[in-house]
């Protein structure tokens, strides 16, 4: 049974963040590895032991001072997605910060491969603190095969050109190459790697079934009422806007569910708001992904400043790109149009069984060497 390690960014609660994870995990678990995730610390500087931030928070909650205010709901919280990643990822090494941690990790578990990747783990502003780390500095190529499974660049372009012959010599280290958006294969070109494959995001490798361990039975609304569920991370006026236009559009019969950056919900909270909607308004690329695979009726919010690519490349995928509302809403007849047409799933249908394909296909020779 081959080993394998994963390394992604730091565990911050982001929901995307998690499924991807595990939807990997169970991926290659299912195919007989042995996989382990790669205990990523983040900066050195913010390491603290996890005793010592129980009783901070212990102590913080007793203050009667308004700004900690929330702190063991916080903490709840990341307990809760704590306790939900340990059922799903078993293996996992012991916390790295350090390139000697990050070194001795992979000693002692001898992995035959590793892999970085999914998510936006070669998105600079989230890895200048070490991006070696993330390029896979400390796994050596003689002996442990390197790849990168659907990593993100998180915008259109590189980020750091200053930076460009440093990061170079470490992706021609890599075994195989894949990136999550189109633009990520013409951005390891310019680093060098010609040989870059797109491949699906891991939440797209496994089908929609595969999320109904994950789901809780449906909430009843009420008779005849149908739900319009919005995921907006990026908080601005005119998304308010928008989505009181669309409610109003959608007509009385429709209920608003709203999740956010600051949601208290679980995981599997998360994963049944979306399959139970009838409608979804997000600007996240993993909000995006759970209305396709769930069936849904949707428009997407894109942001050219925090990068388009990781929207186009995927409704593009799927010939979705109608879907996608550019930057500032000002367009009040496009939303109408939107609302009034039902989503076409032809097209998905046909495409997605081979990008799976393809992508297993992909990430097995990866790993095996072929």
């Amino acid at each position: 049974m081959k080993s394998i390690g994963i390394l992604n960014l730091p565990r911050d609660g982001n929901y995307g963040g998690m499924l991807q994870a595990v939807a990997l995990h169970s991926f290659l678990n299912d195919r007989g590895y042995r996989v382990t995730s790669i205990g990523n610390g983040g900066p050195q500087s913010k390491r603290i032991n996890p005793a010592l931030k129980k009783l901070i928070v212990s102590v913080l909650e007793r203050v009667p001072v308004q700004n900690f205010k929330g702190v063991r709901e916080r903490y709840e919280k990341v307990s809760r997605h704590e306790k939900f990643l340990s059922e799903y990822i078993v293996r996992q090494t012991r916390k790295a910060c350090s390139g000697a941690e990050f070194r001795q990790a992979v000693s002692k578990e001898r992995f035959d491969a590793v892999i970085v990747g999914s998510d936006q783990v070669w998105r600079w502003d989230y890895i200048s603190y070490d991006p070696s780390r993330y390029f896979l500095e400390f796994v050596d190529a003689m002996q442990t095969r390197k790849i990168a499974y659907a990593a993100s660049f998180g915008m259109d372009h590189w980020q750091a050109p200053d930076m460009i012959e440093e990061i170079k010599p470490l992706l021609a280290d890599f075994h195989a190459v894949s990136t999550r958006e189109q633009s990520g294969v013409s951005i390891c070109e310019a680093l060098g790697r010609t040989d870059c494959h797109h491949v699906l995001d891991p939440t797209l490798l496994v089908d929609a079934s595969f999320y109904d361990r994950f789901t809780m039975p449906s909430r009843d609304e009420g008779s005849g009422t149908k739900r319009m569920l919005t995921y907006i991370l990026d908080g601005a006026q005119d998304k308010s806007r928008l989505v009181s236009d669309a409610l109003a559009m959608l007509g009385k019969h429709y209920a608003l569910r709203e999740l956010g950056l600051q949601s208290d919900a679980s995981v599997s909270e998360w994963v049944s708001e979306f399959k139970n909607a009838d409608f979804i308004v997000t600007d996240s690329f993993h909000g995006t992904v759970f209305a396709i695979l769930f069936r849904k009726n949707f428009v997407a919010l894109g942001n050219s400043g925090r990068g388009l690519s990781r929207f186009t490349s995927l409704l593009g995928g799927f010939n979705l790109e109608s879907r996608l509302l550019l930057n500032e809403y000002v367009d009040k007849a496009r939303l109408q149009e939107l609302v009034g047409t039902v989503v076409d799933y032809s097209t998905v249908d046909e495409i997605l069984p081979r990008l799976r394909r393809d992508s297993a296909d992909f990430l097995l020779d990866a790993i095996d060497g072929y």
